[in-house]
This record gives C-alpha cells, structure tokens and sequence, in this order.
C-alpha cells in the first residue's frame, strides 16, 4: 500500500511498471509533474481517493491492465500531449467519481465490465472514450463543454443511461460501428449535434418498462432519452413525446 504521499515537481508521480500487481494507491496527492498516476501491463491494483492536479501529460494512465479500479480520484488541469510509443496518445480512466477538467476519461485495449459513474468531464477534446470496448456501463456522467462529449468506436454491447451531455461543440455522443448498445434515460441538451452515429445500430430506449412519476401521475412505459430540441407533441400527457425522435444512420428514439 502507498498512501497519504504528497508528491510534486517530478517526472512521475507514481510509475507501476511490468507485473506490479496487488497494489493500492489510496490518498495521495500529486502535482507538477509529467505523468500522475501510471500502471502498465499490471493487474489488479486499486486507485483510491487520490488527488492529482496540473499534470502535464496524463493525470491517469491505464495501459494494457487487467481488474485495475479507481475511485474517487481529482483530476484537473492536464493535457494530452505527444508520448513515446508504445503508450497511445490518450489519458485512461476507468471507473468513477472522479472530477476531470482538461482531461480526458477513456478505456481501451480492450476493456470489458468496466463502471463509469458519477464523472464530470469538461474541456475536453473527447470527455468519455470507449474503443474496441464492450459490456461495460456508463452511468450518471456529465459531459459538458467538450469536443466530443460520449466518443464510442468499435464498442458494442454497452449501457448509457442517466448521463447529461451539454454544450459539447460537435457531438452529445458520436457512434463508429459500434452496436447493441442500450442509451436511454440521457439528458441532450444545446449540443452541436446531439448525435452522430455512423455505421451502428443501437437501441435508444429502456428493454423494460420503467415506473415513474410524471405532473403527478405514476406511469409505467418504455423510457427513451431527453432531447432538447425535440419539437413533437406529447398528447396524452404521460412524459413521452408521441413522435420518434430521429436519430441518424437509420436509429430512432420512439
């Protein structure tokens, strides 16, 4: 265990290199330096409570792990800039209640059952990043004042439910043949495009029928998504606009 460390003005804070498995990092804080917190080809270390700031390269780096878990780490004030290959030029989180500004939140190489919840991601050139990435849940994030806020390529399978996408310049979520993902119960709001979705076919409602409160009223209903430019008529008065919300590359949220 390495805890309660205040580390500053190094080329890494915390560098787990080549099978260093079984650690907990818990408490820490480092700043000022290139690299946060780094754990390469290792397996099943837990990240906890850390606090990370102005990092010049990435607050956290996940590459080629395997059960690697962080909780409730600050990130804020970093750049993705230029690395040695063969570490890929993004910054990989994983898990949740984490706060990251100028940063960016992605799981790749490929990731599966992974929890992302409870972020908030902002000023990012992408907020929250699956590649070639599937079954995991992403849940009760904000992405705000992003390129892209939810970027997904190649990752099928996953759960988008609960998150709020605002203010992203291009896109709320941009989809790259990526299928059978399940969005639903997300909140669009003044985004560039809310979505763009390119050789993929998702489901953009609830499987099952969810119970909910609306103007006073319990309803039982498949739930879809929040759209706030969605310009239909919701006659019945039940919460769900009677018109499909068009989505591209031929997906709808009915």
């Amino acid at each position: 265990m390495l805890s309660n460390n205040n580390i500053t003005n190094s080329d890494n804070g915390v560098a787990l290199w080549s099978s260093s498995n079984d650690n907990t990092l818990i408490n820490n804080t480092v700043s000022n330096c290139d690299w946060g917190l780094l754990a390469a080809y290792s397996s099943n270390n837990t990240f906890n409570a850390n606090n990370i700031s102005d990092i010049n390269y990435y607050g956290i780096q996940l590459y080629s792990l395997g059960c690697t878990q962080i909780n409730v780490d600050r990130t804020s004030k970093n750049t993705a800039q230029s690395m040695p290959q063969p570490i890929p030029e993004e910054a990989y989180l994983g898990t949740y209640d984490n706060t990251l500004t100028e940063s960016k939140v992605l799981s790749d190489n490929p990731s599966l059952n992974n929890t992302v919840s409870n972020n908030i991601v902002r000023n990012c050139l992408y907020g929250i990043n699956l590649w070639s990435s599937s079954k995991n849940i992403i849940t009760s994030n904000t992405a705000s004042n992003n390129g892209k806020g939810i970027f997904l390529k190649t990752s099928n399978n996953n759960i988008l439910n609960n998150n709020t996408m605002n203010s992203n310049s291009y896109d709320g979520i941009y989809l790259n043949s990526s299928d059978n993902n399940k969005i639903y119960l997300n909140n669009f709001i003044n985004n560039g495009d809310n979505v763009y979705s390119k050789y993929s076919t998702n489901i953009w409602n609830s499987t099952d029928k969810i119970t909910y409160t609306y103007n006073g009223n319990t309803c039982i209903n498949y739930m879809g998504n929040f759209w706030a430019d969605y310009e239909g008529v919701d006659a019945d008065g039940d919460g769900i606009g009677d018109a499909s919300y068009v989505i591209p590359d031929d997906n709808n949220d009915s």
